[in-house]
């Protein structure tokens, strides 16, 4: 007991005293470059610690985010911690920004600090070193003058765009838009270089207009529409060979099955038959989805 109590008791002494790296098994402190700056530059610094089993940084060791002195702010402090064995693995980010504004290349320094690590009840010190840079200046520090005035650097002009390339574009631009209309155009029905793509969509606009009609006009509008793409009368007998030469229309076999049912029902039969609302509905679904064909939309 006597023992462990002097280990304790020793391990609070070191701490006290700092300076011991128990705590740390690697440091590394990555900075960029230390010239080239100039007012209103952020400033990258990042530090890489790997710490023994049990260590951890204690929080408020790390500088405050804001300003530092006159013309130095730091901007962001990002802390990412892994776990690494037993141990932990720290990557710390400082963003700094410089705000000073030198008559002449001025060395400059960002100040160091320590980071405390705690390990149980002790505490051990990483000194971060204070890092050194130059900040130069926006300008001359004497304004040179010539015979047309200040010595001043205008901003690079734009680069004129050349007329003759635009100029040789434009036929091909225009041709393609032509084209690009024309097709448009002639998939929607707008001109007639497709007239059996018309066929449906005509025939889904009658049924529209024949509701107040009696079933027997709806149904002579379909037929219609199915003779002029068959170009003669599709019969039942007929529809194998339809089938043959439009297949697309294959995948609605069952619902033209029951258009020549309701047909051969109202035409043929001497019954009289009560034509339901949803019956109207279908077939113009049957017309919708033979126009979404003709426009290979299915």
């Amino acid at each position: 007991m006597k023992a462990a109590v002097t280990v304790a008791a020793l391990c609070l002494l070191l701490g006290s005293c700092g300076g011991k790296p128990e705590a740390v098994e690697d440091f590394r402190f990555l900075t960029p470059r230390p010239f080239g700056y100039v007012i209103g530059d952020e400033i990258h610094q990042r530090i890489e610690l790997r710490t023994r089993p049990g260590a951890v940084i204690a929080p408020g060791s790390l500088p405050d985010q804001g300003m530092l002195n006159r013309w130095l702010n730091l901007n962001r402090v990002e802390v990412r911690q892994q776990t690494a064995g037993s141990g932990n693995v720290y990557r710390i980010d400082l963003f700094y920004q410089a705000f000073y504004a030198p008559q002449e290349v001025k060395m400059l320094t960002i100040p160091g600090f320590e980071l405390i690590l705690e390990l149980g009840h002790a505490q051990f010190r990483q000194s971060v070193p204070p890092w050194h840079f130059t900040l130069s200046p926006l300008h001359e520090l004497a304004i040179r003058k010539d015979d047309g005035g200040e010595y001043i650097r205008p901003d690079v002009l734009p680069q004129a765009v050349q007329a003759t390339q635009l100029a040789q574009a434009l036929p091909g631009a225009i041709a393609f838009l032509l084209v690009s209309v024309a097709g448009l155009a002639a998939v929607y029905g707008k001109i007639g270089l497709l007239p059996r793509r018309l066929i449906f969509k005509s025939a889904y606009r009658r049924l529209c207009r024949a509701e107040a009609e009696e079933f027997a006009v709806s149904l002579d509008i379909f037929h219609q529409a199915l003779n002029h793409l068959y170009q003669k009368p599709l019969f039942r007998a007929g529809l194998t060979d339809f089938f043959q030469r439009f297949p697309a229309y294959q995948q609605l076999e069952t619902h033209i099955l029951w258009f020549f049912d309701c047909s051969d029902h109202c035409f043929f039969s001497a019954e009289t038959q009560v034509v339901s609302s949803q019956a109207r509905d279908r077939l113009k679904q049957l017309c919708r989805a033979c126009r979404a064909i003709e426009r290979n939309r299915l």
